[in-house]
């Protein structure tokens, strides 16, 4: 049955299908991320809500909610997600840090 609907609305994503993409690195508190990932691929991967097309980079998303290039260190909410700018360089995010919501509360239990 989950193959006919594929072939009608595109690839199905449940937690059994949760492989992690190239560029996302599993952190205990969260992912680290490149920033040329693809929106697509952190909402799946997540099972997250986010704006921004699929084909979108992580990057792009970032300077589109903030409109500006933002520093290394600098510490974001976006779309109900913290984001560290884990290294940034001149015109280019290379990597981020994203915590959900389960992630922050689980970090918070274990203090």
């Amino acid at each position: 049955m989950e193959n006919l609907l594929e072939e009608l609305v595109g690839e199905i994503y449940d937690e059994s299908d949760r492989k992690r993409p190239s560029g996302i690195t599993e952190l205990d508190d969260g992912i680290e991320v490149e920033g040329g990932v693809e929106l697509g691929a952190i909402r799946k991967y997540l099972l997250v809500d986010i704006r921004g097309k699929n084909s979108d980079s992580v990057s792009r998303w970032i300077v589109n909610d903030i409109e500006r290039i933002p520093r290394t260190d600098e510490q974001l909410e976006i779309d109900g997600l913290t984001v560290e700018i884990r290294q940034a360089s001149g015109r280019r995010i290379h990597k981020v840090k994203i915590k959900t919501a389960s992630t922050k509360d689980s970090s918070k239990s274990e203090h």
